[in-house]
């Protein structure tokens, strides 16, 4: 099978609610269960939203290394 590559959030590393925060920690969570590799890219090491309950796969900008097939989605407010 080919590699599909890995898809990764850019996330601001805030702990105060926000929806568009949630909505990515969502996505790569329904990502993830439908069988796709996925993560919320924090830059902070060890930075997770603690404001809501997850168990969200994460990466961080220090030891992310951007490959062929993988995919970074950024969101608007950037």
């Amino acid at each position: 099978m080919k590699n599909p590559g890995i898809i990764y959030y850019l996330c601001p590393d805030t702990n105060k609610p926000k929806g568009g925060v949630k909505v990515i920690y969502e996505h790569v969570d329904i990502l993830n269960g439908a069988g796709f590799p996925a993560y919320v890219l924090h830059k902070k090491k060890g930075f997770r939203c603690n404001w809501f309950d997850n168990l969200t796969t994460i990466s961080y900008l220090s030891k992310w290394m951007f490959r062929k097939n993988d995919f970074i989605v950024i969101p608007e407010f950037y």
